[in-house]
């Protein structure tokens, strides 16, 4: 995702009216973070779920209930 929001905000196409000034140059790419995290969390992408489910897979087996305790995010 941070990628595609940075690419997204150096854009050709962006326009004036949401120009965040002086401030959104100097701390785009930290909001770009932000967003990055948020939406990576909203969109439930299932990474954390797999990687999860392959380590747990050598000890005992996981199930889907188990893989949601586990805190993914930090």
């Amino acid at each position: 995702m941070l990628p595609l929001l940075a690419q997204a905000r150096n854009s050709p196409f962006r326009s004036e009216l949401f120009d965040g000034g002086r401030a959104e140059a100097a701390f785009g790419q930290q909001l770009d973070v932000i967003f990055a995290e948020n939406i990576t969390r909203a969109a439930n992408f299932g990474l954390g779920d797999a990687i999860a489910k392959r380590l747990g897979s050598g000890t005992k087996e996981l199930d889907d209930a188990s893989v949601n305790q586990i805190d993914r995010y930090g």
